[in-house]
């Protein structure tokens, strides 16, 4: 099957800055020393007239 679909994004905040010592991961002893949290937000919407059937979308970045 094939449709249309649009992709809509959101970040909250919009934007950050960190002005902090850039350091290797093994480094990092405290949460505050990667930075502020960033929120995204992702909707996709099926803009086609045709008729798709529900389906179920993973966020692959959340461990398990």
């Amino acid at each position: 099957m094939q449709s249309f679909v649009l992709c809509c994004s959101n970040s909250d905040p919009s934007q950050v800055v960190f002005g902090g010592e850039v350091v290797g991961e093994s480094a990092v002893q405290f949460e505050q020393q990667i930075g502020p949290e960033v929120v995204h937000t992702y909707e996709v919407l099926n803009v086609d007239d045709s008729s798709m059937p529900p389906c179920a979308m993973t966020n692959l970045s959340e461990k398990s």
